[in-house]
């Protein structure tokens, strides 16, 4: 389900969205995130805590030091046994498709959206440019970096990732011009 809510400064945008988002966690408990300039959703958090919901507030701010880990979730793909072998190209969905039903996370999903999103700029004609081929290859780059610092036991860096695309592109038993 999506949401767009406009009106002036004073209206109530923030009030109104406490108390849908109230009324959601209370029916259907979801992983909720909010992203937002000020504090307005700050004592909802505290009450949502209150309720002994898990909640992780974090306050970016220029100078503050805090950085978000694009991968923080990548051991848990060693965990699940996820391997090289995984990664089949003719079986990634489309970039656009959409599953709003299912449950499951697909954290190598999420891990391959963060990294076309730097490997691209944001830029949607580069976005539109990869190939399923280039879309595999990341995935593949991902599962060796996160292989990699799992058995370094270190949280995986976009460090990881920019070293194992740099061993595929040098890695000579590969068709040279997916390299």
């Amino acid at each position: 389900a999506h949401l767009l809510l406009f009106g002036p400064t004073g209206a109530g945008k923030s009030a109104t969205l406490c108390a849908v988002l109230s009324q959601m966690m209370a029916v259907h408990r979801p992983r909720l995130f909010i992203a937002e300039a000020g504090n307005s959703f700050g004592l909802l958090a505290d009450y949502f805590e209150s309720l002994g919901l898990s909640v992780n507030k974090i306050s970016v701010k220029p100078g503050s030091g805090v950085s978000l880990p694009p991968f923080a979730d990548a051991y848990k793909l060693v965990e699940e046994g996820q391997t090289l072998q995984d990664v089949d190209e003719q079986a990634l969905p489309e970039i656009d498709e959409g599953d709003e039903e299912e449950d499951q996370r697909d954290i190598l999903g999420e891990m391959e959206i963060s990294a076309r999103m730097m490997i691209t700029g944001g830029d949607p004609k580069e976005e539109a440019a990869l190939k399923r081929a280039d879309r595999a290859m990341i995935r593949e780059a991902l599962l060796i970096a996160t292989h990699t610092t799992y058995r370094e036991g270190r949280q995986m860096l976009p460090a990881d990732l920019q070293t194992a695309l740099w061993e595929i592109s040098r890695d000579s038993q590969r068709n040279e011009v997916r390299r």
